[in-house]
């Protein structure tokens, strides 16, 4: 269970998304959802759901959006009334703005550029739109849609650091070009826009990102660059050394994996809603970064191993360590296999 916020305001219950009906629900959901585990005072929810235009019946209405949203939780006890307020109280990691801060924070403490890069990246793939869409139109909810477009962009240049140690400067130059242009501003862009370009054996057309910025600052604000970016300027003019790109970490040779999956039927019958749920949950394991075991249950000869088969052909380049398989013959022909057999057969992959 958890409520999605770098987006549309909805809840994902099971890998089905239940979206949410009305500004006011949607509201109370995202102001408890940016406060997990915390009380939220109903006046401060009454505040920020309807402003200046606040009924007599807010409180009552307050109560009955309260009410809606625990069944859509499913539970009760997903939101808990205290004497001053309400609490929503999910566990673990509640909304995917708690995965993604969690990510990002994972990033910050990795010392391996590849593993900041990862983390990045699984926190990046949580913003589905712009954060808290439905409910924008109220202003404190604006300015917070606002503090996490500047996480994503955070996060974005964190990501743009870790991957020019990488050595991967040639692809991020395209990408660098779109952040810099949504944020003319932002002097740290220039500098990874300057590095890349440097290392890609732009020269000149690093110092012309220089003269662009100086220009917009000037314009703008009537002020220079700062002196991190004026001594990046004078390295590149230089040509200094320490502006080299770091060597590009490539596999020498491939490593062998297990590729275990039966081949897939083409016949396979279309069962659209059960492969949308698995995606689902492999998305929320993936923000979770954790293990999730998914079991698929039906009558004999519904179907069940095709779906499997057919889901792990079309996700298998998210398991690039391998894909084990085994049929356990618990009901087809022959004695079903003895799983201290099944797990040697597996390790020896």
């Amino acid at each position: 269970m958890q409520v999605r916020l770098l987006g549309s305001v909805e809840v994902v219950a099971g890998g089905v998304v239940r979206p949410v009906p009305g500004l006011r629900r949607k509201a109370v959901l995202a102001m408890l959802g940016l406060h997990p585990g915390q009380i939220v005072s109903s006046d401060r929810l009454i505040d920020a759901v309807w402003e200046q235009d606040a009924p007599a019946t807010a409180l009552n209405t307050l109560q009955r959006h309260v009410s809606y949203l625990r069944e859509l939780l499913g539970a009760k006890d997903t939101i808990v009334g205290r004497a001053s307020g309400y609490v929503l109280d999910l566990g673990g990691e509640a909304t995917d703005v708690l995965a993604a801060e969690r990510l990002i924070a994972t990033a910050r403490r990795a010392p391996d550029p590849g593993r900041r890069a990862e983390c990045l990246r699984a926190a990046l793939a949580l913003w589905r739109g712009s954060p808290l869409t439905g409910v924008t139109a109220l202003g404190w909810f604006a300015e917070q849609a606002a503090h996490l477009d500047d996480l994503a962009h955070e996060a974005m240049r964190s990501l743009a650091e870790a991957r020019l140690a990488l050595g991967e400067h040639q692809e991020l130059i395209a990408g660098l070009d779109q952040l810099v242009a949504a944020r003319p501003f932002d002097e740290d862009l220039y500098r990874l826009l300057m590095t890349a370009l440097y290392r890609s054996g732009r020269q000149a057309a690093a110092l012309e990102r220089f003269q662009q910025l100086k220009q917009v600052l000037a314009d703008e604000l009537g002020i220079d660059p700062g002196q991190p970016l004026r001594e990046l300027e004078t390295a590149i003019l230089r040509q200094d050394p320490a502006l080299d790109a770091p060597a590009r970490i490539t596999a020498t040779a491939a490593t062998p994996v297990p590729a275990q999956l039966p081949l897939v039927t083409r016949a396979f019958a279309p069962r659209v809603r059960e492969l949308a749920r698995l995606d689902a949950m492999l998305a929320d394991s993936r923000a979770a970064a954790a293990m999730l075991i998914t079991v698929v249950s039906g009558t004999a000869g519904a179907g069940k191993t095709s779906l499997a088969v057919h889901w792990a052909h079309q996700v298998r380049r998210h398991f690039p360590d391998g894909q084990l398989y085994v049929d356990l013959r618990g009901f087809g022909s022959g004695a079903p296999v003895d799983p201290p057999a099944v797990l040697r057969r597996f390790l020896d992959a």
